[in-house]
């Protein structure tokens, strides 16, 4: 933990099997914390490919701070289109911010169910700041 005591972040994954077995997500998450400036978290997703060598997605978010009073966030999801053209996730990411008390982020996926209704994955991550001191 730095000097302004940040609580960084709860994730969660909840993966559900379809009916092929198929092994769903790794997910990973580094946190990098310095004295309330700089970059705070670098946060990964990478899906297996099932044995119909479908490629899931690859999100990632990447969380910056600057000296405990803004926070920038850039997300990215790169979508993959399997062989039977399902379209898999989709991302969004939701901010607020004030002065150095705020909290940080909710950010939910969605997935949508395909022809052969598979249930992907559900992943949340909620980032709280709680107030410099």
């Amino acid at each position: 933990m730095d000097s302004c005591s940040y609580l960084r972040t709860v994730q969660s994954d909840m993966l559900a099997m379809d009916s092929f077995s198929y092994m769903r997500t790794m997910q990973s998450d580094v946190l990098a914390m310095d004295s309330c400036s700089n970059l705070r978290t670098v946060q990964s997703d990478m899906l297996a490919m099932d044995s119909c060598s479908y490629l899931r997605t690859v999100q990632s978010d990447m969380l910056t701070m600057d000296s405990c009073s803004n926070r920038k966030t850039v997300q990215s999801d790169m979508l993959a289109m399997d062989s039977c053209s399902y379209l898999i996730t989709v991302q969004s990411d939701m901010s607020g911010m004030d002065n150095c008390s705020y909290p940080r982020t909710v950010q939910s996926d969605v997935l949508a169910m395909d022809s052969c209704s598979y249930m992907r994955t559900v992943q949340s991550d909620m980032l709280a700041i709680e107030s410099c001191s």
